[in-house]
């Protein structure tokens, strides 16, 4: 495993899994820095933003996506924001609840 200390943070590089920073982009313009980023070999890529926000990416060639929740009072999704925001253009959306 490669190790570096940049100016503004860590690198742990591992060129057959992945990458993890640790520090800001304060050096680059970019419209949020993030504190935290992790990318594996796959180009899948979690992002953990100073301003509190995350960013979660996949892969085009991956098979699915999943989030799944084990916890005893369920998933909560939530959004004191603008909306939230679904786009399926290739595809159906689906529900399956015992109650909508």
């Amino acid at each position: 495993m490669a190790y570096k200390h940049p100016p503004n943070g860590f690198v742990f590089n591992d060129g057959d899994y992945g990458t993890i920073f640790i520090g800001s982009d304060k050096d680059t313009k970019v419209d949020r820095n993030r504190q935290i980023e992790i990318h594996a070999a796959s180009d899948a890529c979690m992002k953990l933003y100073e301003d509190g926000g995350f960013e979660l990416q996949s892969q085009s060639t991956s098979q699915s996506d999943n989030i799944n929740s084990n916890g005893i009072d369920g998933l909560f999704i939530g959004n004191t924001g603008k909306g939230v925001f679904i786009s399926c253009p290739k595809g159906a959306i689906t529900f399956s609840a015992k109650e909508i």
